[in-house]
């Protein structure tokens, strides 16, 4: 399994890694997904950062839950029975 998520940063932090580095997301997430990758939507303005970059304390431990919780959830669901496997 592999999973990937953008870490939350500023909105101003965003729009300017946006217009230096020509990233995609979109197209990006798409890609990964098409390759067998899990994309783990993450809210940017679910966290703050003390430098528009690096999340503080209580946020960086609100991320690492939520991403504990995302990993149980699909590893959770991986488990479930299928119509394939019920045969």
């Amino acid at each position: 399994m592999v999973l990937a998520f953008r870490p939350p940063v500023s909105e101003k932090m965003l729009e300017l890694e946006n217009e230096l580095s020509g990233f995609d997301q979109r197209l990006f997430i798409e890609k990964f997904e098409e390759c067998g990758g899990t994309w783990l939507n993450i809210k940017q303005s679910d966290y703050e950062t003390y430098d528009g970059s690096h999340l503080n304390r209580d946020s960086a431990v609100k991320l690492s839950f939520e991403i504990a919780r995302n990993i149980r959830n699909i590893k959770n669901a991986s488990q479930l029975p299928t119509a394939e496997k019920a045969d």
